[in-house]
């Protein structure tokens, strides 16, 4: 498999990615719109879904919940679906935040949560084991390391 490590955001978009979107007026019946960081469909076999958080900030439960569904969602395809909820120390809102060197805190995967106390993997660690054993049709070998 091969991992690139290039810039994938063109620098004239960077602009765009700044301008925050208002989900003002955009709640039915209690629910709201909501975003994730991060998503990638892999071969037609398998989906990372990745949230970032700063610090120690929680997910709030709305985002949660809507990952967790999506997750759920996706796996009924009999596609391999992660999802991963990553740790980052960039501050200043400033500066970009290396998604591929943040650490993992948490997965879900089949309708469970799995915590990583230690933070051990950066996130394009975790991805690139997931992805390859994706491919051999071996993930539970990678889940079991989190049980």
């Amino acid at each position: 498999m091969n991992i690139e490590s290039k810039n994938l955001i063109k620098e004239e978009l960077v602009p765009r990615l700044r301008q925050v979107i208002d989900f003002s007026g955009l709640t039915f019946d209690g629910a709201s719109f909501t975003n994730s960081d991060a998503e990638m469909e892999f071969k037609n076999i398998a989906w990372v879904l990745v949230e970032s958080k700063y610090g120690n900030k929680d997910i709030p439960e709305g985002q949660r919940i809507a990952l967790e569904r999506k997750n759920n969602d996706l796996a009924l395809s009999g596609k391999e679906v992660l999802t991963i909820i990553a740790r980052h120390q960039v501050h200043d809102v400033g500066q970009k935040v290396p998604l591929a060197k943040s650490l993992v805190h948490s997965i879900y995967y089949k309708g469970k949560w799995y915590h990583y106390e230690r933070e051990k993997f950066a996130v394009k660690e975790l991805v690139a084991i997931f992805l390859k054993k994706a491919e051999e049709k071996r993930v539970d070998e990678l889940i079991k390391k989190w049980r």
